[in-house]
């Protein structure tokens, strides 16, 4: 097993890389950037890449995020890795608090130790670099006595002393990370997420849309994040997270909506979590939940029947600029048909279908009139 990670060594990325290849007998390969990382993978030169996606703190990586939309071909998210971070004052031997002339690290870790660090080296100066074990390897070639922000297994690296530890004192600061690998999760874990990326269509109200068919189904959304879509400015893309694997009946039928509401979107994986999803499997269904949702539905519905209704009428102006009638039967009747099919699709009745459509199409022929009145 060959895991692929952003070097150099001694960085938090190894670190996870090594969770991930723990009792795997793993060759673990630093890579210069995340898109050599990628290419590793992509290529076959790696099995899996380790890539940093956020931080409890920090936020997203989006230099990430835009990667698997816009470089990921051939692999597919196939696990996570939460890893907790621990950032450590590292020194070279027989260097005090007092002696230090300045700090270096990666700017994430300077960020997270600045309460620390104002209180206890409030004049001394600040340095950033590339990562954090880069960081130990100047304070190790510095002459100066300087101190870096990094890792304990940087410090073994490169000679450092761990003068102070846990320095940032962030309860829950995790960072997770995303496995990419060319083999697919399969399904049947029981706490499986799959991650996304969509394209929505340029209308008002589509996000909220997209989000509702979610909401609708119970379906948990873990997370979501947008990115420019790098075709022209305000187009952005949507990468969403949710509990669930995308083979399930289930989420296959969310997908099927998914398609409707959105101009394009790709499954970037399914996979298990790294520790049991909470409250899994755990609460019962209750009465209150589904009428819930059944007034989350009805409401979505006439949402739907009232945009519905103001195309009709936008269309009965357009007809009338155009002097043409108001009814057109074989309109009618191939919309009918089409939706008849769509319900037995759906496992409703085609008949049921029908009577609904008649109503709805009924109700806008006499909206159309009253435009021409």
């Amino acid at each position: 097993m060959r895991i692929g990670y952003l070097g150099p060594e001694g960085t938090f990325s190894e670190q996870a890389a090594r969770k991930r290849g723990q009792d795997r007998r793993a060759i673990y390969i630093p890579c210069t950037s995340l898109q050599a990382l990628v290419q590793q993978v992509e290529e076959g030169a790696c099995d899996e890449a380790i890539l940093p996606a956020e931080n409890a703190y920090e936020g997203p990586v989006y230099h990430t995020l835009d990667i698997l939309a816009h470089q990921v071909r051939n692999t597919r998210v196939c696990a996570e890795v939460v890893l907790n971070i621990k950032h450590h004052l590292l020194t070279r031997a027989a260097v005090s608090p007092a002696d230090i002339k300045g700090i270096v690290s990666h700017p994430q870790a300077l960020n997270q130790c600045r309460t620390y660090l104002d209180r206890r080296f409030g004049g001394v100066p600040r340095y950033e670099a590339s990562s954090t074990a880069e960081a130990a390897r100047r304070v190790a070639a510095e002459a100066e006595p300087w101190a870096a922000i990094g890792t304990a297994r940087a410090a073994e690296l490169y000679g450092l002393d761990i003068l102070e530890e846990d320095i940032a004192g962030l309860p829950g600061n995790v960072t997770r990370f995303l496995v990419l690998g060319r083999d697919e999760t399969p399904d049947g874990w029981h706490n499986s997420k799959t991650m996304m990326v969509v394209e929505l269509c340029d209308r008002p109200g589509a996000l909220y849309r997209l989000l509702g068919v979610f909401a609708r189904r119970g379906i948990n959304l873990t997370r979501i994040e947008s990115r420019p879509a790098r075709t022209h400015l305000g187009a952005y893309l949507f990468f969403i997270d949710f509990e669930g694997h995308y083979r399930d009946p289930e989420i296959q039928e969310l997908l099927e909506e998914v398609r409707m509401h959105s101009k394009s979107y790709r499954i970037l994986g399914s996979y298990p979590a790294d520790g049991d999803i909470p409250g899994e499997g755990t609460a019962a269904e209750s009465l209150a939940e589904i009428r819930k949702e059944i007034d989350a539905v009805d409401g979505e519905i006439i949402s739907l029947l009232a945009r519905r209704a103001a195309l009709a009428r936008r269309a009965g102006r357009l007809k009338q600029g155009d002097g043409g009638s108001i009814r057109d039967t074989a309109r009618e009747e191939e919309v009918l048909r089409r939706l008849g099919c769509l319900a037995e699709e759906k496992g409703l009745a085609r008949d049921f279908a029908h009577s609904v459509y008649r109503l709805i199409i009924e109700y806008c022929i006499e909206l159309q009139k009253q435009e021409r009145r």
